[in-house]
């Protein structure tokens, strides 16, 4: 079964993307560590002004600074839970996505075999 341009172009793509993961890894790791530096900062800051908060009106905080507290604090979790679960899908596909280096290794296989991609083998 030879294969259309469509298909030509869709598995050249295939192609390219596995190629680009080895580069985009790194960097996705990176974000998310990046990310996670960001939400530690955020809750370290939303620390400071809930215990200044605490501390009374002589600390120079009053009530008025507890919702901008509250929303670095939410805001820092979510950096922190993105940042992880960024890093986290980085590690699990570090090969690359499975579905598509089968495809392309079943394709690859196809065409050194001598077989036509498609064909049921008797």
């Amino acid at each position: 079964m030879p294969l259309t341009s469509a298909q030509q172009g869709a598995l050249e793509r295939l192609r390219r993307q596995e190629r680009q993961w080895r580069v985009q890894r790194w960097l996705v790791i990176a974000a998310g560590l990046l990310n996670l530096g960001i939400g530690c900062g955020m809750l370290i800051e939303a620390e400071g002004e809930l215990s200044a908060l605490a501390a009374g009106p002589a600390s120079g905080f009053g009530v008025d600074m507890a919702a901008p507290a509250a929303v670095l604090l939410g805001w820092g979790v979510a950096a922190m839970f993105l940042g992880a679960a960024v890093v986290a899908a980085a590690i699990v596909r570090w090969r690359g996505n499975p579905a598509r280096t089968l495809l392309l290794s079943l394709f690859q296989e196809g065409r050194e075999g001598g077989e036509r991609v498609g064909e049921v083998r008797r």
